[in-house]
């Protein structure tokens, strides 16, 4: 009955639970909005060819190791399960528009990735955790519930819960009961380090696909993100990249996220009122951020975000235009 409520919810919210990967494609490609059209063809074999290159990178056991500086070793922005896991969700999205042999080969090697993501050690940062989660989702929210569950678990017990950076999270985690905490990294008590708007898009990214797994997200997460949203938005409408307190000047990137993790949160805070089938209530955070983006992102204008779209239609228009 859980399952059911928290996927009508989703199915309702389909609009705005378009992820926070969007925003930042949409950043990726804005550039060439306003440049001569593309053909489609041409579209396709960059993802054809970028596929063919992730998938020569999968070793024997089924890593995909993307960037060797990334991967090996002990440095702080070392990311084994994170890099796997892009290289994964690239694929996973690229399958529609694969075909014949590099389809079935695409298909195995994300399940050789996938397999090899299962059985290694949690990695106690945001980033490899929230991306982690979304892959067992599109692969199979059922059959990997037991791993997305302690793997949301350790995104909200990780939450700031005071301080000036309430609602953040920041790069790293505490593990799950009876997990050994990993060298270097915090167990239960230990103060994590300071949070980022960064981090804090993939946190977002990681519980939507949590709760859309049927793993049941406390209030109070939700509750406390969009508190962060509304108390360090910009008076311009707009998001710096953080720390908390630092006030820095807003920029696309950390807007185009921030709004879209603003709405996310309303809608799971407003779940019900989705499953009655009535509207959400407008947000001024959110209002404020789209407003932002209209008047500071100028692309095309059949592509602009307009000043007067609510919520809804502004982000399904954002999503229709990066189709492939």
């Amino acid at each position: 009955r859980g399952e059911e409520q928290v996927d009508m919810a989703a199915d309702g919210a389909r609009h705005t639970a378009f992820t926070t990967f969007a925003a930042v494609l949409l950043v990726a490609v804005g550039s060439s909005w306003s440049a001569e059209p593309v053909p489609r063809e041409r579209i396709l074999d960059a993802i054809r060819e970028g596929c063919d290159r992730i998938m020569a990178t999968q070793r024997d056991d089924g890593a995909l190791v993307l960037d060797e500086r990334r991967f090996g070793g002990t440095g702080y922005y070392v990311y084994p399960i994170g890099t796997v896991a892009l290289g994964v969700l690239a694929l996973q999205h690229a399958l529609p528009h694969l075909d014949g042999e590099r389809s079935a080969r695409a298909r195995e090697t994300i399940r050789k990735a996938i397999a090899w993501l299962c059985q290694a050690p949690l990695d106690q940062k945001t980033y490899s955790t929230g991306l982690l989660i979304y892959v067992l989702y599109k692969d199979d929210p059922r059959k990997h519930r037991k791993l997305i569950g302690q793997l949301a678990y350790m995104l909200v017990v990780s939450q700031h819960q005071s301080g000036r950076d309430i609602g953040y999270w920041g790069y790293d985690l505490y593990p799950p009961p009876g997990i050994t905490p990993l060298p270097g990294k915090p167990k239960p008590g230990d103060r994590l380090g300071r949070g980022d708007h960064s981090n804090t898009q993939i946190a977002v990214l990681g519980l939507l696909y949590a709760q859309r797994s049927g793993v049941q997200i406390p209030r109070r997460t939700w509750e406390l993100l969009l508190k962060h949203y509304i108390d360090f938005q910009n008076e311009d409408g707009g998001w710096g990249y953080g720390p908390a307190g630092s006030r820095e000047a807003s920029y696309a990137n950390m807007t185009l996220v921030n709004t879209i993790s603003a709405a996310i949160c309303q809608e799971m805070l407003y779940a019900g009122r989705l499953r009655e089938c009535k509207p959400l209530p407008e947000h001024p955070t959110v209002t404020k951020g789209l407003k932002w983006i209209a008047d500071n992102l100028d692309y095309e204008p059949q592509l602009l975000v307009q000043k007067k779209m609510d919520v809804g239609s502004t982000v399904e228009a954002l999503r229709r235009s990066l189709e492939v």
